[in-house]
């Protein structure tokens, strides 16, 4: 190895599966160049699990080599790029990785750097002699917390960089050149080329930052967010009336600001709902950043249903149901799942509704908190946050902590009824069947499911606890007692 790598990029070498490769690599004669993210968070010393190759000769084979060798899953990525990924599952001593293995662009080490999107992207290490190939000067660069272009029609090449710049220098906290930060609002007109599926996965990124509203505000700035998001841009225009202390858009800001690293605006929610925010339930994509996604849209279609009193007052009747409405569809021009799209709408439609009973003068009792948690389901933890993030979004910060003590409450009792008793009643097997009540003398039908469901709720209200008490219930329900 090269006696002048920066010790970071030595111990990223020592790496086992950088030790595999690269014996794969020499025993197949092929030139190997790591580069890009990797090489970058090393010198960040961050973790990664995510390794980028370039190949100075056919990529796809010697992946698939690779896989061979670490007892890897091997997948062709691109096969007229000549791209292959290498996919190792994780285990219980191991985290999962990924390695990608696409062919050199150009005939040097030198062009391939060029043609990628920023200066610290490309950083390479060649496997074979540990030498530092840094001709786009990205190490530089990063010590400079610059984040340039590593050619000027890098964006043209693709325009999904635009959205990436805007991400990374949030992620790395880092000054976006001035050169780049000018070019950033021509990508717009551009935007509409890639596909769905890599727009959304940009935004989805952005929105599991710690910070994300500070990305999307970005992304507002330079013109970019109503391009990824349509139902952004009436927003702008649309007053509001007290107690809202801005307009619409200002309001899906402060929204944002409240849901940022994790809930710190939110009473700090208990380690439960943290856990369950951070969990994927499709590709990269989190709870938390769904329930971001959320509620950027959850008050979208205020200007459609808007309209003055006489008084100069705004209402927005039915406002919670429509934005679900057009989130969804919004969901769906982004190739969300199925899952994901319904999770979304569950989140929003019923916002202003738990507002309203965040704001009630007696709390719900168990009856009325279980009936809430059968309506809300799986999406109980987000949809209380989402209603508390509203209230902080009304007024700002200065005011939100008193203004907002009882949707703080309501969204803590209604978390913690979810995780400590909902979720545990569901997991339970039922204290009685629908055949007991068959033998009782109910007939099949809405009466059997009715009784079912009663006796859950008596179960979670602490009133029945065994089978012959749920089969005395019954009995004394049937009985009209």
């Amino acid at each position: 190895m090269s006696a002048g790598l920066p010790p970071e990029l030595a111990a990223l070498l020592a790496h086992p599966l950088m030790r595999r490769a690269r014996e794969v690599a020499q025993a197949q004669g092929v030139p190997v160049l790591l580069v890009g993210g990797a090489v970058r968070d090393a010198l960040l010393h961050h973790e990664t699990n995510d390794f980028d190759f370039a190949v100075q000769g056919n990529a796809i084979r010697l992946a698939r080599k690779v896989a061979d060798a670490l007892g890897a899953h091997f997948y062709v990525l691109d096969e007229a790029r000549d791209i292959g990924r290498v996919v190792i599952p994780a285990s219980a001593d191991r985290a999962p990785a990924t390695l990608d293995f696409a062919a050199c662009v150009g005939e040097t080490w030198a062009d391939d750097l060029r043609a990628r999107d920023f200066t610290v992207n490309a950083i390479g290490v060649d496997l074979a002699s540990g030498a530092l190939v840094d001709t786009m000067h990205g190490v530089q660069d990063l010590r400079a917390r610059v984040l340039r272009l590593a050619h000027p029609d890098a964006l043209r090449a693709d325009p999904v960089r635009a959205l990436r710049a805007i991400r990374l220098s949030h992620a790395l906290e880092m000054k976006l050149d001035p050169a780049l930060a000018q070019r950033l609002p021509e990508a717009r007109a551009m935007l509409t080329q890639p596909s769905a599926e890599r727009l959304r996965d940009e935004l989805f990124e952005m929105l599991k930052l710690p910070r994300a509203s500070a990305a999307i505000r970005a992304l507002d700035a330079f013109a970019l967010l109503d391009v990824l998001i349509p139902e952004i841009a009436p927003l702008r225009a649309q007053a509001q009336s007290a107690p809202h202390a801005f307009n619409v858009l200002e309001h899906t800001f402060a929204v944002l600001r409240a849901l940022d690293a994790g809930e710190a605006a939110l009473g700090r929610a208990d380690d439960e709902t943290r856990a369950w925010l951070g969990v994927e339930v499709c590709e990269s994509r989190t709870r938390l950043s769904l329930l971001r996604f959320a509620a950027l849209l959850h008050d979208c279609a205020k200007p459609e249903v808007a309209h003055q009193d006489a008084e100069g007052r705004w209402h927005f009747p039915h406002h919670a149901e429509r934005s679900a409405e057009r989130a969804a569809h919004r969901g769906r021009a982004l190739r969300l799942s199925a899952d994901e799209v319904r999770w979304v709408h569950a989140c929003i439609q019923p916002h202003t509704r738990l507002n309203q009973r965040a704001q009630a003068e007696t709390p719900p009792d168990d009856s009325a908190l279980y009936r809430l948690l059968q309506d809300l389901g799986d999406v109980t933890p987000a949809a209380a946050l989402l209603t508390l993030a509203d209230c902080w979004g009304r007024r700002g910060e200065a005011t939100a902590q008193d203004a907002c003590a009882p949707q703080a409450t309501f969204a803590r009792t209604v978390a913690q009824a979810y995780f400590r008793r909902w979720l545990p009643l569901r997991a339970a097997p039922p204290l009685i069947t629908g055949h007991d009540l068959i033998a009782l003398g109910v007939a099949p039908g809405p009466q059997l499911g009715a009784l079912l469901d009663a006796v859950r709720e008596a179960q979670f209200c602490n009133l029945v606890h065994t089978r012959e008490e749920a089969l005395a219930f019954v009995e004394r329900r049937i009985e009209g007692r």
